[in-house]
Parts: C-alpha cells; sequence; structure tokens
C-alpha cells in the first residue's frame, strides 16, 4: 500500500486545515516515527526498517523512498529486497541520508537549539528503542547541511519512547514506563579546570557542590 495511489499508508501526506482536502506529497515509507523541520525549513524524518534498515531521511515533494521494494535490511525470514543484483542498495529510489544496519531501532526526532546545550546545536537527537545492548539511549546526530558527519550513542538506561523541547530549550524524554526525564543542563567552559555543579554553579575544593549536585 506505500506504493499504491489509492491509500494514504507509507505516505507523506498534506492536509489542508480549514477544508481538509490531503495531498500525497512522497511514498514509499514504511513505519516513520519522527519528524522535524531544521532552521532551513528541511524536513527530516526517523523511519523503522524490517530486519535492519532504520532510516534517517530528508523527505522531499514528488520522492519515492522506496518501500517495500528496497531496503538495507531483509525481511524478518532473512530473505533480501530486490533481486540478487540489486539486493541492498536502494537502486532507482530516494536514498536515506543515513541508515542503521543493524536497527537501533528508531523512535522520536527533534532539532535542538542551542539554549541548554550549545555545543549541539542544529543536531538532531533521535530516540532510540531496542533492547539495553542496541537501545536505552539517545542518538546525537551532526550533520552540515543534510550531511550526517558522525552519530554519537549517548547511554540513558531507558527505551526513549518520545522527544520534545521545552519551551526554555531543555529536552524531555518520554520513557517506556511512563517517566518523563529531563537530560541535564550542559555548563560550556573553556577553563577545564574548573568544576561546575547541576545547577552550573561554580564549585571549588574550598566551596564544592551540594550533596546532590553533579561535579
Amino acid at each position: 500500500m506505500a506504493q499504491d495511489p489509492n491509500f494514504h499508508l507509507g505516505k507523506l501526506v498534506r492536509v489542508a486545515i480549514k477544508t481538509g482536502d490531503a495531498e500525497v506529497l512522497a511514498i514509499g515509507l514504511r513505519n516513520p516515527q519522527g519528524f522535524a523541520r531544521d532552521a532551513d525549513g528541511s524536513l527530516w524524518a526517523t523511519d523503522h526498517g524490517p530486519r535492519g534498515g532504520d532510516e534517517l531521511n530528508l523527505l522531499e515533494p514528488g520522492l519515492d523512498y522506496g518501500w517495500p521494494s528496497v531496503s538495507y535490511g531483509v525481511h524478518y525470514n532473512h530473505g533480501l529486497f530486490g533481486d540478487e543484483e540489486t539486493a541492498g542498495e536502494h537502486s532507482g529510489f530516494a536514498l536515506p541520508v543515513f541508515s542503521w544496519v543493524p536497527a537501533v531501532p528508531v523512535s522520536a526526532l527533534i532539532v535542538n537549539d542551542e539554549r541548554w546545550f550549545p555545543l549541539w546545536k542544529d543536531d538532531l537527537l533521535i530516540g532510540v528503542l531496542g533492547s539495553e545492548s542496541n537501545g536505552h539511549s539517545i542518538l546525537r546526530v551532526r550533520r552540515v547541511g543534510t550531511d550526517v558527519q558522525y552519530v554519537e550513542r549517548i547511554v540513558l538506561g531507558y527505551r526513549v519512547r518520545d522527544l520534545t523541547q521545552l519551551a526554555d530549550g531543555g529536552v524531555a524524554a518520554l520513557a517506556d514506563d511512563g517517566q518523563v526525564h529531563f537530560l541535564a543542563m550542559y555548563c560550556d567552559s573553556r577553563e577545564w579546570s574548573v568544576v561546575y555543579d547541576a545547577g552550573c554553579r561554580r564549585a571549588s575544593a574550598a566551596n564544592p557542590p551540594d550533596e546532590d549536585g553533579a561535579g
């Protein structure tokens, strides 16, 4: 159905709020988990692959992202997508900006601003589900324009179902058990000998952080 024009499943659909009219912009998506626009207005999305092949896509009108014709993953019975010559190549369709093999698996997505985490400005933050060995974390995707430079895994110890950036710039993560966790403030310092506590107050041997503060 992701390739069938008679269905909206597997499509990026623009809906007019006043009239309810729906327009299909892009097709070939499997199981999108998160959407976010960056400062340039580009629309990013995370998409679950089958057995492997989770994707980070830059969604553009008129493109076909390939599902279920192609994938960097495999079928759950380990069968390949496509024929023997094109399997694993994603040939003939829009390529993901990044793909995870094996699957992470990805969940929600936000574009971070610089207010709480200045060194993460414009980075993509992606929630991760899965087991403790390949999940329980957030992925920080550093990019230059539309090119991914690296992906850092930040282990949190719980499955991240959803992410949001708060009005003050902080980041909240929703775990599978319903608990909401808040990422601690990052204290930017060029003086590596200076220690800060959790509230970003300067600490020293003569004036150490509170017992519940973090060094």
